[in-house]
């Protein structure tokens, strides 16, 4: 057995409510004759990745999620079910990957998480709304720009 240095991937096709899904195993090692291996938690083992008939293929991974954040007030846009329309939901949180990159994660109506960006609908990251807006309001009150001198001179005066 040859322990996997590099993240790879192992795919499974799920049917959900009618729609198709995948999920991933990482490959945790590779066998003498080749196989990548995956953890079989209810067998408490290594197993081939062929193990599952729901297989369909080996792919690059990403590094792994170490931690998560919330998504504070970011929102993501998806094209809607009517032509011209959008729908938007909040952003569940942000992953934290162990190469320090960060992932968006959305949950959809059965539970499902997942990054957003790779749906077929998906339009945009929204950024919180006092971050680019700066007639919006919070609950600390208005925004205000941290580079305009005259606010900054009233609030100490």
């Amino acid at each position: 057995m040859i322990p996997a240095t590099e993240p790879f991937v192992a795919r499974y096709k799920h049917i959900v409510d009618g729609q198709t899904r995948y999920t991933f195993k990482p490959v945790i090692a590779w066998g003498d004759n080749g196989d990548a291996l995956v953890v079989d938690t209810k067998a408490g083992r290594l197993e081939p990745a062929t193990h599952w008939n729901d297989f369909v293929d080996l792919g690059e991974g990403t590094s792994p999620i170490v931690a998560a954040i919330p998504g504070g007030d970011w929102k993501v846009t998806y094209r809607g079910e009517e032509s011209g329309t959008t729908d938007s939901s909040p952003l569940l949180a942000w992953g934290i990957r162990a190469d320090g990159t960060t992932t968006p994660i959305d949950v959809d109506g059965s539970g499902f998480s997942d990054d957003p960006t790779g749906d077929d609908r998906f339009l945009s990251l929204d950024p919180p709304r006092s971050a680019t807006d700066p007639q919006a309001t919070t609950d600390a009150g208005p925004y205000k720009d941290p580079t305009d001198q005259d606010d900054y001179d009233q609030d100490i005066a």
